[in-house]
């Protein structure tokens, strides 16, 4: 979920939402395999909380961005450490261990089944 949108349903919510919150999980791909839980919208509008990425690597994570930077730099090949608070509830905190795929991979899995919501 894009950060605009995030910070928006923090706001409606009237809690904090602080890091990155999946919306989309490939099938196969590293997040799946982890088993992150993305965010589903309901028929009556309501959005049943995925999970949010709060750290990666003991670097905290405040923003998509943040993510995306944490996992550019990590070493290709190289396991990588999240945090993330299942269902964004910062009682549900799980570290996962995630080892990164080049972004083609990514596209071509994404091509092949569809993102995985919820």
């Amino acid at each position: 979920m894009n950060d605009a949108r995030r910070r928006d349903l923090a706001r409606r919510l009237r809690r904090a939402l602080d890091g990155a919150l999946v919306s989309e999980v490939v099938p196969g791909s590293p997040a799946d395999l982890a088993g992150l839980k993305a965010s589903v919208r309901s028929g009556y509008g309501s959005t049943k909380l995925g999970d949010l990425i709060t750290e990666v690597g003991g670097q905290p994570i405040r923003s998509n961005e943040d993510l995306l930077c944490a996992v550019e730099e990590s070493t290709p090949g190289s396991t990588i450490t999240l945090t993330v608070a299942r269902g964004c509830d910062a009682k549900r905190v799980e570290k996962l261990f995630v080892t990164p795929v080049a972004l083609t991979t990514l596209r071509r899995n994404a091509q092949e089944g569809g993102g995985k919501r919820g």
